[in-house]
């Protein structure tokens, strides 16, 4: 199989949401020659869906946007490694790549979009962990606000959630709760990616 063979197959294994042969097939490509910065994040994404180690590739991949004058496709790969890295409890390079996200934006002058609205999850995330879940709650309002103007379905689902979580320990778990089912009907309708799912 050639290097183009093996491309395009991973290509069509990610389409079809088949991890396994998207994440075999892109890294045979990959050891070939350097992935183009899309299917660098098209790895990275089959790898951490499939609990593989995604951190180099998400840098790979947020490193060529960077270099390719890209810089919010790099900051959302910045975003993504910093979410692997905190889901895992790494919060010291988890807030260094959230702050190089953070200031890509910044620097580009970028403070109304869809990314600033990602950003403020880990924010939310961390109010929660501090107990202090009313300000995690408006801060997942006002990230599922950003969602809502940007028509993001991943990002409104994944505001709704935590909106759901900090109610329950807000003691509100009936709006809680429905917060949460209102989530998973994004989940089972497919209208959130896998990475979100």
């Amino acid at each position: 199989m050639t290097r183009i063979d093996a491309l395009a197959r991973g290509r069509e294994s990610y389409a079809r949401r088949a991890w396994g042969d998207a994440y075999a097939q892109l890294s045979v490509a990959d050891r070939e020659a350097p992935l183009e910065p899309d299917d660098l994040e098209r790895l990275a994404t089959a790898a951490y869906l499939l609990g593989k180690d995604a951190d180099d590739t998400w840098a790979r991949a947020h490193h060529e946007f960077l270099n390719g004058g890209d810089r919010e496709a790099a900051a959302r790969c910045a975003f993504w490694l910093a979410f692997g890295l905190l889901d895992r409890g790494d919060a010291v390079r988890g807030g260094g790549w959230i702050s190089r996200a953070q200031r890509l934006l910044d620097d580009d002058g970028r403070h109304d979009c869809v990314l600033q609205g990602y950003l403020l999850l880990p924010v939310a995330i961390r109010r929660v962990v501090e107990g202090d879940a009313a300000a995690a709650y408006s801060t997942f309002v006002r990230a599922g606000e950003i969602g809502d103007r940007f028509h993001d379905t991943d990002l409104v689902a994944a505001a709704c959630h935590g909106r759901g979580r900090a109610l329950i320990r807000l003691g509100k778990i009936g709006e809680g709760t429905a917060l949460l089912d209102e989530a998973m009907v994004a989940v089972t309708a497919d209208a959130v990616s896998p990475i979100v799912t």
